[in-house]
């Protein structure tokens, strides 16, 4: 890789650095990944006990 194109491509890395250095600081965003997660989990948590009783039933 030439010189130009590493450049540009740590430019690149630089800009999504800190596109999500403000995603981390915003307080919405983080509150919205938490949701996100605990729907995920929960919905993981409410799947595996209904594959449990069909297997164990």
């Amino acid at each position: 890789m030439n010189a130009k194109r590493k450049k540009k491509a740590a430019s690149k890395d630089e800009k999504q650095i800190q596109e999500y250095r403000d995603k981390i600081n915003d307080s919405y965003y983080i509150e919205s990944a938490i949701a996100r997660i605990a729907l995920l989990l929960s919905k993981n948590l409410v799947e595996n006990a209904i594959l449990e009783r069909k297997h164990n039933g």
